[in-house]
Formats: C-alpha cells, sequence, structure tokens
C-alpha cells in the first residue's frame, strides 16, 4: 500500500495536520521521530499517539530518524512514498545563521534530492511560510518571490527551498502552503504554542515594553491551528501541482497593528493584575530607536525583557511592510470558506493570556 511521509508530525501543526491525515485519508503514514535510545522514542511515540483514537494506531509507523539522517532512514520505503508532506522546521523568527542554513535549508534540500528518486511519488508538499516573501511591500500572490530581501535567516531559509522548487526540482509533482503566523489553536483562543506575537503581548502585560516596531497601519496577517490543519490537509488532498497556496485569512480578515495593540490593552486592563500596574499603552518606535532599545538591552543576558527583545526584534522589521495577501487559491480549496472575525479571536487569545498568565499550555493539542 502507498505511504504518506509527514516530517515535522511531533511539532504543534504536525500533529494537528497528522490527526487530519489519518481521518481523512486510508494511507499508512511514515512518521520520523529523533530520539537518541529506545526508552526515549517509546515516550515520544506515545506523546505523539495522545489524541488520536486507537483504531488508527496502526495505520502510523514510526521512523527514528533526524532530519539529517532521513533520507538514509528512509530507503526502504522509497518505492512505497506516494506522498511528502515536509513540515519540520526551525520556525522562530530569531533562529541563527547556521541552524536555519542546516535544518530548514540543507535537510530539505536532501529530502528533494530523495522526493526526485521515488518511483510513485504524485506529491510533495512544502510546508512554507507567508514571510518567505521576505521585505516584500504590497500584493503579495500565490506565486515565487522574485530575490526579496529578508529581515531575519528563517525567512531566507525558506525562500531558498521555494527557490529550489521553482529551479532545480520544477519537474517534482510539488505544492507550497506559506502559513501565515499562528495566534490561537482555533477561535476561542486557546494557545497551544508560543511565538513572537505572544511574547510582545507578554512584554506588554507585564509592563517590560513601552515602545514597540512598527506602525500602527500596518497589516498583520494572523490565523488560528485549525484553519492551518485543515487548509493543509486540503492542500495535500486536493491541491494542483506546481501550485501555491497561502494559507492564511483573506486581507479582510487581516488586522491593523494599532487595533491588535488597542484590543490587547482593553482585555488586558479587564485583569486585575494588569490593571494594578496603571499601564501604558506602548509607543510605535521607528526602526533605529528599537535596534537601539534592543542593543541597550544585551547586557541583561538572563533578563525576560532581553530573550523576548531577542524574539522580536528579527521579526520586527515586518511591521513596517504593508503586505496585500491574496489567498484565492487556497478560497478555492476550502468550500464555503468566509472571512473570519479575526478581531474576536484576538480579542479572546488576550482574555485567554490575561486568566492564565501566558502559562505554558498543558493540556492536550488536540
Amino acid at each position: 500500500m502507498a505511504k504518506i511521509l509527514l516530517t515535522g508530525a511531533t511539532g504543534y501543526i504536525g500533529h494537528k495536520l497528522l490527526s487530519r491525515l489519518l481521518s481523512q485519508r486510508a494511507e499508512t503514514i511514515l512518521v520520523p521521530v529523533r530520539a537518541t535510545s529506545a526508552e526515549e522514542l517509546g515516550k515520544r511515540t506515545q506523546s505523539l499517539l495522545e489524541g488520536i483514537p486507537a483504531d488508527k494506531h496502526a495505520r502510523v509507523q514510526v521512523l527514528q530518524s533526524d532530519l539529517d539522517a532521513l533520507p538514509k532512514a528512509l530507503e526502504p520505503h522509497r518505492s512505497e512514498i506516494s506522498i511528502i508532506i515536509h513540515n519540520a522546521a526551525k520556525t522562530a523568527f530569531n533562529v541563527d545563521e547556521t541552524t536555519a542554513n542546516s535544518v530548514n535549508r540543507d535537510a530539505s534540500l536532501a529530502l528533494l534530492k530523495f522526493a526526485s528518486e521515488c518511483p510513485k511519488l504524485e506529491n510533495f508538499t512544502y510546508v512554507s511560510t507567508l514571510y518567505a516573501s521576505g521585505m516584500t511591500a504590497g500584493p503579495i500572490r500565490e506565486e515565487f518571490f522574485p530575490n526579496p530581501t529578508f529581515a531575519n535567516h528563517y525567512e531566507r531559509s525558506k525562500w531558498e527551498v521555494e527557490e529550489a522548487l521553482r529551479t532545480q526540482y520544477s519537474k517534482l509533482p510539488w505544492r507550497i502552503a506559506r502559513v501565515a503566523t499562528v495566534i490561537a489553536d482555533g477561535t476561542s483562543g486557546t494557545v497551544i504554542q508560543q511565538n513572537a506575537i505572544h511574547n510582545t503581548l507578554k512584554l506588554f502585560y507585564y509592563g517590560l515594553i513601552s515602545l514597540l516596531p512598527g506602525k500602527a497601519e500596518t497589516p498583520i496577517h494572523l490565523v488560528d491551528g485549525d484553519f492551518t490543519a485543515e487548509s493543509l490537509a486540503a492542500v495535500v488532498s486536493r491541491g494542483e501541482a506546481q501550485k501555491i497556496y497561502h494559507v492564511c485569512y483573506d486581507q479582510a480578515g487581516s488586522i491593523m497593528l494599532g487595533r491588535f495593540i488597542d484590543i490587547a490593552f482593553d482585555e488586558f486592563n479587564k485583569d486585575e493584575t494588569f490593571k494594578t500596574r496603571r499601564l501604558l499603552k506602548p509607543l510605535f518606535a521607528d526602526e533605529k530607536s528599537f535596534d537601539t532599545l534592543v542593543t541597550n538591552m544585551k547586557g541583561f543576558g538572563g533578563s525576560v525583557l532581553n530573550q523576548g527583545l531577542a524574539s522580536i526584534s528579527p521579526f520586527g522589521r515586518q511591521l513596517f511592510v504593508k503586505k496585500e495577501v491574496d489567498n484565492s487559491s487556497l478560497q478555492a480549496l476550502l468550500p464555503g470558506y468566509k472571512t473570519p472575525a479575526t478581531e474576536e479571536i484576538v480579542r479572546n487569545t488576550c482574555q485567554y493570556l490575561a486568566q492564565t498568565k501566558f502559562a505554558k499550555y498543558q493540556g492536550s493539542a488536540l
């Protein structure tokens, strides 16, 4: 029977996608899991299967391997693989150059080479980022970007893989799914995995920052985890070869940065802990002023503020760039698509973060 390879299934979005694929398709799904011992592999496999119905466990075939060794570990399965979904990556905007190159770019290129030699391959879906567009402003269409400049190594490394698909591996039956920034698990606002957006809100909530990079009128493009997993499953099962899909809301579903901060301030002010601090809303700073703040804080290596700024700073330049994102190809895969109530999702998310005091999520992700 044909098999699906899904990388990154032990991560947040990958786990949600695995669950959907098992419910929507019949193939066995190969899942690489990094582990240095049988005991660690057992624990990670148990975590991987959490939330997945027991009658589907047999269709999850765990493969002990990290990304570097994956092509070799996949050799026995080469003739059986019909679909490859490459979702694994270091997704932090502050990822260092060496890691971005080795994990995001080089490991992906090695997997592309393996895919090009799979005799029954029908579909190679590459999970990229909306920010493979780099610092490009204006219309962001579901097409390739001609050599943009980048705010960080994460964006650049993801674009380089897209460029390899466009040039060196153009004959592969590829699809590219560019994912926007995930703000919450679903419309209720529960946060499973925190990222630069949540780190920014955390500094704001605890009164550790009075300046934010960006312009109030800059639209920011957010998405929830349920929508992301649903969209990725649709790209895999119904997407067309040699086509790019933006896994994000349409432009009407974006939210202006200033409005985002206004909502956060309103919701945080309903929390007594925040209210007692009598904080003012952060002001927007130009790029040079914010960079100066970051530089001046580098001497406080272990501080929560410095750690938060280190997360925000590599993404900060994007908050000055007005992107008009098109997702019409994705909409064609999603019958009944409606522009979401993004402000409500932001409001619910801020309520959740204030209630939990930004604590790490303890429940099941599914």
